[in-house]
């Protein structure tokens, strides 16, 4: 997401969770310039252990502490093929499950709802990534399988991009600042 929205990734939740001192979050928030409602807490550095630090205490209280103060969290986390998210799911509501149609096998997208049914978390929806609008017709924009198939060439994609990221904490799917400007 720092990458995306342009924030410094210098210090981040790997920073705040590693860290032995009591730590403000609030100096480790950043503001959108032009969404001043909307805060983002980058990754940090790559800490050694992520899922360790995921699975914390402190983590669980990051959580309640951000939850006191905004109505809604957006984790966006790896691919569910590694530990880091599956940690994740004992503390969120929700997942959003993020997958790249005409590239992401079925057979994975079933074992990731499977998993994530089996903790109890609700699947609240599926994200297409990486759609090209072709010219529109129908009711779906121009998506198709051989417009994908033509534009979308397998070189393009240089690791297997299955994902099931995007868990959310609280009551829905977008963080809101209670906070207003």
């Amino acid at each position: 997401m720092h990458k995306y929205t342009g924030v410094s990734n210098t210090v981040g939740l790997s920073d705040i969770l590693a860290s032995e001192q009591k730590i403000e979050i609030n100096d480790y928030l950043q503001t959108l310039e032009n969404l001043p409602d909307l805060h983002l807490l980058p990754s940090g550095g790559l800490p050694a252990n992520p899922s360790e630090l995921l699975g914390s205490e402190k983590m669980k209280q990051l959580l309640a502490d951000l939850s006191g103060s905004y109505d809604y969290i957006i984790i966006d986390a790896p691919p569910m093929l590694v530990s880091d998210p599956q940690v994740l799911l004992g503390l969120v509501d929700g997942v959003l499950l993020v997958l790249v149609p005409g590239k992401t096998p079925r057979d994975v997208v079933s074992a990731v709802k499977e998993q994530v049914s089996h903790t109890g978390v609700r699947l609240l929806g599926v994200v297409f990534n990486r759609l090209k609008q072709g010219k529109r017709s129908g009711y779906y924009g121009g998506y198709s399988g051989s417009y994908y198939n033509t534009y979308y060439s397998s070189s393009y994609y240089a690791q297997d991009d299955t994902e099931a990221n995007g868990a959310v904490k609280k009551k829905g799917l977008f963080k809101k600042s209670k906070k207003r400007a």
